[in-house]
């Protein structure tokens, strides 16, 4: 029998797009996003066996989202969110309701924090459901050292009271609303300024505010995305200062104006247009 405060279910495609699902946005409009094919793909490759759901979950940085916009929409908008734990061990109903009820130092516990993958918040929209993600890297044991993960940091999390944690960097999907692709990557940037030299973390919708002393056109919400100067004015207001250096097909050597940025600990946001073909 599943608590009304959370879900526990074995994890898989469908179990996953249970999870992410709202009255606005159903399994059928999920199941075709190639965000969530791969990050059900992601989680595969992780590993993961088991997925509890925690219901009406208050995230913060959604919640500056929701009284900034969606409060002010005619549409009626939930304000709370549903955050989605993984882990890649099997456990059951029972299993997880006896680590919660338990003390920290409970053996049952200590499995599932030393099996936690992270989670995934997913926000009560028509679209764009992805909100803050905190996963762990792809095991570098098992890549022959190819994958170098230099800007994660720990995280605290919880389960009701039980102590977790994970090494990563948050994510969540662009919008056109509140948080568009320059936004997302500054917050995502901050997060790891935040540790690096103390600054402070905004959430998307913070950002997008605070830039709009800079001469622009349109709306500060919704949001059409951020300019080089808006995106600059941004990492001045929380004490750093920027530096924009423009890469194109002549530029030498990519790695060469980086490299010595990466070693520093600098953080580097990149704005690229890319040019695909399909092979026939």
């Amino acid at each position: 029998m599943q608590n009304a405060a959370y879900a526990v279910s074995k994890f898989g495609r469908n179990a996953l797009l249970s999870a992410l699902s709202n009255p606005l946005c159903s399994k059928p409009d999920l199941e075709r996003r190639r965000t969530v094919l791969y990050l059900h793909g992601y989680l595969k490759a992780l590993k993961a066996k088991t997925i509890v759901v925690e219901k009406g979950y208050t995230d913060a940085d959604f919640l500056d989202d929701y009284a900034s916009y969606y409060v002010r929409c005619w549409t009626d908008y939930e304000r709370h969110c549903k955050r989605i734990h993984f882990f890649s061990r099997s456990f059951n109903a029972a299993e997880v309701r006896s680590a919660i009820v338990g003390a920290s130092s409970n053996p049952l516990a200590k499995r599932m924090a030393s099996t936690y993958l992270g989670f995934v918040v997913a926000r009560p929209l028509p679209d764009r459901v992805i909100g803050r993600t905190l996963l762990a890297t792809y095991p570098r044991k098992k890549d022959n050292g190819r994958r170098f993960y230099t800007a994660i940091r720990r995280y605290p999390s919880s389960l009701f009271g039980m102590p977790l944690d994970v090494d990563s960097l948050p994510y969540q999907e662009q919008d056109t609303v509140v948080a568009a692709c320059a936004t997302v990557s500054l917050w995502t940037a901050f997060h790891k300024c935040a540790e690096l030299w103390g600054t402070q973390v905004h959430s998307p919708a913070s950002i997008s505010r605070m830039v709009m002393r800079v001469p622009h056109r349109g709306r500060t919400l919704p949001t059409s995305g951020l300019n080089y100067e808006q995106m600059a004015d941004a990492v001045r207001q929380v004490g750093l200062e920027p530096e924009v250096t423009e890469v194109s097909e002549d530029t030498p050597s990519f790695m060469r104006i980086f490299e010595p940025k990466f070693r520093s600990y600098s953080l580097v946001v990149l704005k690229a247009k890319t040019h695909c073909t399909q092979s026939r």
